[in-house]
Formats: C-alpha cells, structure tokens, sequence
C-alpha cells in the first residue's frame, strides 16, 4: 500500500501481522514496479511484541532489481537452489518437506531427493 507519512512524505508501506520484518528489497521491488515513485519504504509491524520499524530509504535502480531476479533466474534454469538453515526456515511452506528442518521421515524421504532430482533443496 502508499500512503503519506506527515514527516517521511509519500512511501510504500508494507503491513506485518508477524514480529518479523520482511527483506527490504521487497520494498525496493515494489518501489521500482511502481516507476520509482517513492524514495522511502517501511514495513508496519501490526504484531504489539514486534519491535519498532522505521523509514528505510529506497535506493535501488530498474536496472539493479532486474539484475537481481535475472540472477535468480539463472540459477532455477540450472536447478541450482542454494540451501541456507537459519531461524527463518521456522516459517517456510517447505518445512514439512525438508529433512534439515522436519528430520527423515516418509514425507521428507518422498520429497527431500536431491541426488534423485538433480537439484537442491528438493
């Protein structure tokens, strides 16, 4: 959504029911889908336990989003999809397949099958 903040102008705000901040070249994608518009993005946290956000300014170019999904592109073409555990894995929609997060079991064992597939994680 935009809006008008009284003291940062116009932004993109993008609304959180978690505690969990997004990655902010989500904003910096929406800001140059919208032909760069704005000069400032911010994630509202709607969660009263999540800590306060701010402003964040938004930098990026047409030119370096593009170069950013045409990276990601180029690796989904090679089946290459690099693994990082971390605490996020806590919210993945692939969770119950994953053998790092949910352990090896006959879900896992059906989808979790890199060696098989070609390609990582499943």
């Amino acid at each position: 959504m935009t809006g008008e903040h009284k003291k940062h102008g116009r932004m993109i705000v993008d609304w959180k029911t978690g505690k969990t901040r997004g990655d902010r070249f989500q904003l910096e994608t929406y800001n140059v889908l919208s032909g760069n518009k704005f000069s400032k993005g911010q994630f509202v946290m709607l969660n009263p336990e999540a800590g306060a956000s701010r402003p964040l300014e938004l930098v990026e170019t047409p030119e370096s989003v593009g170069q950013k999904y045409g990276e990601v592109w180029s690796m989904i073409r090679k089946g290459v999809f690099p693994v990082f555990p971390s605490r996020r894995c806590e919210w993945c929609d692939m969770k119950p397949n994953c053998k790092i997060q949910s352990g090896v079991n006959k879900r896992t064992a059906y989808y979790d099958t890199p060696d098989k597939d070609g390609v990582l994680p499943f």
